[in-house]
């Protein structure tokens, strides 16, 4: 722990009897200089422009919880004491280079990354490790490559930390790396590692980095297997063309379990695009697991169930035409997918509103556990960037065909409504529900009453329609 600060006087007190024992007074030593100088010690003040250098010295104390506290101030005072972190991870005590990591880390950013790389190249094994660590919590060049480095590490505790990093780091170009975790020899590794790829392909720019692996050169066999299985449950149908290319050609290196899995893969992120190679599938692979898989996916997609067999010959004959017109605005949705795809209002209209109520299905978070996470919000942002005039008739009419159960999903679509830019073309639309509210009020009630039962309640409805319309078409006075 630090030393306490002592008064001068008990300093006099303390040193006096060790000069008289180590220092014979007969030699006339003079003590007075240790005094001032112990005086000086016990009394100094912070330096002003350096508040944290008490927190570096304390770094060096062997009690835990003076360093931690240390650390903690050193990441609190931020990217300033940096280069003094420098100077100190020099230290010849590898606990100490281990304390720098850890400041490091919490300070993170790009400021911190040159340090932390330094550190992940230190002799000592367990400030590795922490290093490692450390620089998921950085950014800028060389970060990720130097994760990337580390996964081929001989030390399986630093090879988990990498991955670990890779995970926290976001940056989906590590996939192409963490795919390899089937090779690691070590489970907790293997373990990090997938848990890592799947985090980054569960994002939209990961997606699109799916994507462009399924296409390179190179990557197969285990590898790709663990890419499928990363992008299963996604829900975005830019991997529908990659997945059904798999399934029906999945290449040297392949194994019954690739066909398979791309095949489970399409139920979640397939479209029209893969109902040929689904079907044919379903009807004529020679292992049943597969034509049951491909049956699977395929009612999923359609709503058509049947087993296995050559009823889907018949279904597919009977739909071809369906599946060519569909690929357009399939196509498209997928495409919008990406957030970085931005269509113009000309693009949006080029579809009808019936082909694009996948839109409006989304928006509503149906059947949300087969759709990508920021696919929900997207849907909505796109129907508001498309023509009001068309949508505010087609969300009214969707809340008046909702059977009176469907109370969360008619709250939303009036609070769409009230969000289009158009306000004429709301309150008309608002109106509309209004009306059809009151009729339908009004028949339950009689309903109910024949039958001695309780009438449906549409308080919310009616209150949160009634809030609206003040605001958008105040009443004149």
């Amino acid at each position: 722990m630090p030393r306490p600060v002592l008064p001068a006087a008990a300093l006099l007190v303390l040193l006096a009897p060790l000069a008289a024992e180590d220092v014979p007074q007969e030699r006339g030593v003079d003590v007075l200089p240790a005094v001032k100088q112990a005086y000086t010690w016990a009394t100094r003040k912070p330096d002003p422009a350096k508040p944290w250098a008490n927190d570096l010295a304390a770094l060096t104390d062997h009690e835990p919880m003076v360093h931690a506290q240390a650390i903690r101030n050193l990441i609190m005072a931020g990217a300033k004491v940096l280069p003094d972190l420098e100077v100190i991870a020099g230290d010849l005590d590898w606990r100490i280079r281990g304390r720098v990591a850890q400041a490091a880390a919490g300070i993170g950013g790009s400021a911190a990354a040159p340090l932390v790389v330094r550190l992940s190249r230190d002799p000592d094994p367990k400030v590795r490790e922490a290093a490692t660590l450390a620089l998921g919590r950085c950014s800028g060049p060389g970060v990720r490559e130097r994760l990337e480095e580390l996964l081929a590490a001989s030390e399986s505790g630093i090879r988990e930390k990498a991955a670990q990093g890779l995970g926290a780091l976001g940056d989906v170009r590590a996939m192409a790396a963490l795919c390899a975790y089937p090779l690691d020899g070590d489970d907790v590794v293997k373990r990090e590692m997938g848990q890592a790829l799947a985090r980054l392909a569960a994002t939209p720019a990961g997606v699109a980095e799916a994507v462009r692996l399924f296409g390179r050169d190179g990557l197969a066999g285990e590898p790709r297997d663990a890419l499928i299985g990363a992008v299963a449950g996604v829900g975005d149908p830019r991997l529908c063309p990659p997945l059904a290319a798999v399934a029906a050609a999945p290449g040297p290196r392949a194994t019954a379990w690739t066909v398979f899995a791309a095949l489970k893969a399409l139920d979640e992120n397939g479209d029209s695009r893969a109902w040929e190679v689904l079907a044919r599938t379903a009807a004529d692979h020679p292992q049943a697991e597969m034509r049951q898989a491909a049956a699977g996916s395929l009612a999923v997609l359609t709503g058509f169930n049947a087993g296995p067999g050559k009823t889907w010959l018949v279904w597919w004959a009977d739909h071809q035409a369906e599946a060519a017109a569909r690929v357009r605005v399939d196509t498209a949705l997928a495409a919008w997918h990406d957030p970085a795809t931005t269509p113009a209002r000309e693009q949006l209209a080029a579809f009808t509103v019936a082909e694009l109520r996948p839109l409006l299905d989304a928006a509503l978070a149906r059947n949300a556990e087969r759709l990508a996470p920021w696919w929900p919000e997207r849907a909505w942002r796109l129907i508001a960037a498309d023509d009001p005039t068309r949508w505010a008739a087609a969300l009214a009419d969707e809340a008046i065909a909702l059977p009176t159960s469907e109370v969360r999903d008619r709250l939303a679509l009036i609070a769409m409504i009230e969000r289009l830019d158009d306000r004429a073309q709301a309150v008309g639309a608002l109106r509309r529900v209004q009306a059809d509210l009151v009729r339908r009020s009004a028949s339950e009630a009689a309903r109910a009453e024949k039958t001695a039962s309780a009438a449906p309640d549409h308080t919310a409805e009616r209150q949160l329609l009634a809030l609206i319309l003040d605001r958008l078409d105040p009443p004149k006075r």
